[in-house]
């Protein structure tokens, strides 16, 4: 650290008269409340905190403490709710965080069926305010807490992507900071004076630059203000709710949505009825939720946690569950009609509903769950965090194909990790099922020895997926020069572009390219003399 260096003060000085000694902060206490995180990453590089934390209150604000990173040359990362604090903790002297808490505004179009929002609101935020309005946003399965914004540039995996698609798809427009100060809008937005009503034009439509399986973590710019679609919603104006998580239940009316939950004999079966209902493009819900999901939100203790994993318990026949959930978003003709092509595709592929005993426990949570979820803190109650290396995305059939690798890597790590229940993974349709995704999500003890444990099996899971060509998440945010080379070299076009729109190399590196790795792998090559002929 540098703290009181002349850089430092010059830096502060400069922070300072851009947003006021209030929105400025580097004294150790709050820096060091930016350190860390519940992964197993941040816990291991707890002891390098970045330098300046600052709250920005517009998109002017942002571009211009961009402006003056380029003049003084120290870098930064962005975070809304910081969920994956990985990707923008400090990793260089005179590091900057860029919080967005003062920036939460939201509007709404309900003729045209969108919102605009800036990075701090919450996916909780957006859909309280959107079913007032008749209208819908898929919030991730992870958790309504995390920012709507950030969500769908970075990851997006929503509990209705079956119906409403990979979260790249309802990106109609971005106001984005690029790493030289300048500002692009994109899609329809790039007319003056025009709404943002089509991300796919008539302006340049760049979604894809900041978006694949996950983003580029911010090292392309900064996203300020994003143009999100919505849906119809077909329930109640406010989420009709009794008591405390995690024995709070949501009833949603019978008439406008109906849950079904069928157990089957093996993963394949039930694979082959989310293919069935994804032809006949049925249903506004689908997923498999293994066990041990849904002990994590039901339990009340970790005491009930373990007990649900004894013999005999109801949660034996969630081995193969698919949750389906039907939504009348056109009339109640259509929820008869979907419900009879559903209990028919059930017959064929043999699926079975569950019993009564374990429909009236889970059906009142997934209701509430899924439509604006809080999984991810859930997740890591039991073990103090949680390890998701093994999210992949791919075609349904992948899914059930990479499990006998994902498992046996989970299986060398254990002990110390926590037990699993079940050679299970949550499985996510996308898109009427033309691709999907999955997740073992393990939970763990956030001590210094599993943490490293953790670390390694990451490593060896991005080894896994390199050998076998597998798109997934660990994959994807790895550095693209680690990972370019085993996949046609698509780091250098990529780092081609960002030395163009980053020439001083300060929107987060290292992170999504390391060009300072890329150049000194270079020079190194430059200085070796040739082989003798």
């Amino acid at each position: 650290m540098a703290y009181g260096d002349e850089k430092h003060q010059l830096i502060y000085q400069g922070l300072v008269d851009i947003l006021g000694r209030e929105n400025v902060a580097d004294g150790p206490a709050t820096v060091r409340a930016y350190a860390r995180d519940m992964f197993a990453v941040s816990t291991m590089r707890r002891k390098r905190p970045p330098e300046f934390i600052v709250l920005p209150g517009s998109t002017d604000d942002v571009r211009q403490i961009v402006l003056l990173a380029n003049r003084y040359r120290f870098p930064y990362s962005v975070m809304s709710t910081g969920w994956m604090f990985p990707m923008l903790g400090a990793v260089k002297p005179y590091w900057c965080i860029i919080d967005f808490k003062r920036m939460t505004r939201i509007e709404f179009d309900e003729k045209n069926m969108y919102a605009v929002v800036e990075p701090y609101v919450t996916h909780a935020q957006l859909n309280a305010e959107s079913i007032k309005r008749g209208l819908y946003n898929g919030a991730p399965s992870v958790g309504g807490q995390f920012s709507a914004l950030a969500n769908h540039s970075w990851h997006g995996w929503h509990a209705t992507a079956f119906r409403t698609g990979f979260s790249t798809r309802n990106i109609l427009g971005m106001e984005w900071v690029l790493p030289n100060g300048q500002v692009m809008r994109t899609g329809s937005l790039a007319l003056p004076g025009s709404r943002p009503f089509w991300g796919e034009g008539p302006g340049p439509d760049l979604k894809n630059l900041r978006k694949g399986i996950v983003s580029d973590n911010g090292s392309m710019g900064i996203i300020t203000s994003m143009a999100i679609k919505l849906y119809p919603w077909p329930g109640p104006k406010y989420l009709p709710t009794e008591g405390v998580g995690p024995g709070k239940k949501c009833e949603l009316p019978t008439d406008q949505f109906r849950w079904f939950f069928f157990e089957f004999a093996d993963q394949t079966s039930m694979v082959d009825a989310m293919y069935e209902i994804g032809k006949a493009e049925i249903s506004f819900m689908m997923q498999r939720y293994p066990a041990q999901v849904l002990a994590w939100e039901y339990s009340k203790s970790r005491e009930e946690y373990w007990s649900l994993f004894e013999p005999g318990s109801w949660l034996d026949h969630c081995l193969n569950m698919l949750a389906v959930c039907l939504w009348a978003h056109a009339s109640k003709k259509q929820l008869d009609y979907e419900e009879k092509v559903l209990k028919q595709i059930m017959k064929e592929t043999r699926g079975k509903p569950v019993p009564d005993e374990v429909y009236n426990r889970i059906a009142p949570v997934l209701a509430n769950t899924m439509t604006r979820p809080a999984f991810g803190p859930r997740w890591c109650r039991i073990g103090g965090s949680m390890q998701t290396s093994f999210l992949q995305c791919d075609t349904l059939d992948h899914m059930l194909a990479i499990q006998p690798d994902v498992w046996g890597i989970v299986h060398k790590y254990t002990p110390p990790y926590l037990e699993h229940y079940g050679d299970s993974a949550w499985i996510l349709p996308f898109d009427f099922c033309h691709f999907g995704g999955s997740d073992t999500a393990i939970p763990h003890e956030k001590s210094d020895e599993v943490c490293k444990g953790v670390v390694k099996e990451s490593m060896d899971t991005i080894a896994l997926d390199i050998r076998t060509s597998r798109p997934s998440f660990s994959l994807s945010i790895a550095p693209a020069n680690f990972v370019g080379p085993h996949f046609a070299n698509f780091h250098i076009p990529l780092s081609r572009i960002k030395r163009a729109l980053d020439p001083n190399n300060l929107s987060n590196p290292t992170r999504f390219i390391d060009i300072e790795a890329m150049d000194k792998e270079a020079a190194a090559k430059a200085a070796t003399p040739p082989p003798k002929q």
